[in-house]
């Protein structure tokens, strides 16, 4: 695993704890929606990289099928993953991707300490899963 997804977890700890320790419910929000991108971005980096090094040639092929070249990069990642490596797998990665949504644009839903939490943990298992 390479440092780079270390910084991304950490990051997110520390702005999660800046969060808590901010005094207006607005800014711990804020805090707290960073903390959540940081955290998918660490998941995402790492099961990018598992995919690149144990599916090398298959990833790359995959990346230029027709069904899948107009996707975004992160949702070509979570179909590959489903269809080429472990669809729990896969599903975890979407329903990340889902709540990094709604901490990164659905800025007029809710996004709590909670979900911070929750994301940093499913996040940091998807890493730990990654390294196997």
């Amino acid at each position: 695993m390479s440092s780079q997804i270390n910084e991304f977890l950490d990051s997110a700890k520390w702005i999660h704890k800046l969060g808590t320790r901010a005094q207006k419910a607005h800014i711990k929000e804020s805090y707290f929606r960073a903390s959540a991108s940081r955290s998918y971005y660490a998941a995402y980096h790492s099961l990018r990289d598992f995919c690149i090094e144990n599916y090398g040639e298959v990833w790359d092929s995959y990346q230029l099928r027709d069904d899948v070249k107009d996707k975004g990069l992160h949702e070509r990642l979570i179909r590959f993953v489903r269809n080429e490596v472990d669809r729990t797998l896969s599903a975890k990665m979407s329903n990340l991707k889902a709540l990094r949504t709604k901490a990164d644009y659905q800025i007029l839903e809710a996004f709590n300490e909670s979900d911070a939490i929750y994301m940093q943990e499913r996040c940091a298992e998807l890493v730990e899963r990654c390294k196997l």
